[in-house]
């Protein structure tokens, strides 16, 4: 996570299959959000974002409400200690400690 931001959420959103491309669009133009994800099932869309606060999650969440109302929030949780971020361990404050590299085969 970058120094400034202290806390990730993911967003579970649920969003009608002929709107997916535009959500995708709206959320890729957050600045907060970091990874949109597709999947199958009645939750379709997670999304990550990182944040200054866990207060800060509301204020999100209210603000792709507003950007996308035609989306149902469906859920929202917070991590509270992230491990590995992009192949990079992680310690107790979030500084890179080693990676893990990925083995392409």
């Amino acid at each position: 996570m970058s120094p400034s931001a202290r806390v990730l959420e993911w967003f579970f959103l649920r969003v009608p299959s002929d709107r997916l491309d535009e959500a995708g669009r709206t959320l890729a133009a957050v600045p907060e959000v970091r990874a949109i994800l597709t999947a199958a099932g009645p939750v379709n869309l997670t999304v990550a974002a990182w944040l200054h606060s866990v207060a800060d999650g509301q204020r999100l969440e209210t603000q792709l409400r507003r950007l996308l109302p035609h989306v149902d929030v469906v859920d929202r949780s917070v991590v509270l200690r992230p491990y590995k971020l992009v192949g990079r361990l992680l310690d107790a404050r979030g500084f890179a400690t080693g990676v893990v590299p990925l083995e392409l085969t």
